[in-house]
């Protein structure tokens, strides 16, 4: 989550504004590159966070400084950081043409229910739960949420 931070860089807001004039003058052209910018600028942005955390993970590691689940739960949590940036921009983009509740129901309402489901079929088949388990399920929910919030854009 604090990686995502500086990932969306404040597009959120941009992207509200944006949109809101670009619908208002009927710019349509201008709101589809806007948007094609704002995804590049994510992806962009959390391959290359994402780059530098593994390199520093796997020197970390290599002078054993991190436990073998660390090291794991870590390389699932790097998995959040796209998916968290680029849910930065499906919501202000939806804010944005005036969707407020259609933009913040996947992120609210389905991702802790998907989540609150993936733990009960855990623990249903009898899988430890641990800190790996819980960013797993965590990730699997996230990826879940964003084909949902995509869809949403449509």
């Amino acid at each position: 989550t604090l990686l995502a931070i500086p990932a969306r860089n404040g597009l959120p807001s941009l992207l509200v504004r944006e949109t809101a004039m670009n619908q208002l003058s009927k710019n349509w052209g201008r709101l589809r590159g806007l948007l094609r910018f704002g995804n590049a600028f994510v992806f962009g942005y959390s391959i290359a966070i994402a780059m530098a955390m593994v390199m520093t993970l796997i020197v970390w590691f290599k002078w054993g400084g991190l436990e073998n689940t660390q090291v794991h739960a870590f390389l699932w949590a790097l998995l959040l950081l796209p998916l968290r940036s680029f849910e930065g921009v499906r919501v202000g983009v939806l804010r944005g043409l005036r969707c407020v509740i259609r933009a913040q129901l996947p992120e609210y309402i389905i991702r802790p229910l998907v989540m609150v489901a993936l733990l009960g079929v855990a623990l249903l088949l009898g899988k430890e739960m641990n800190a790996i388990t819980a960013i797993q399920i965590n990730a699997l929910a996230t990826l879940f949420t964003f084909f949902v919030g995509a869809s949403a854009l449509n």
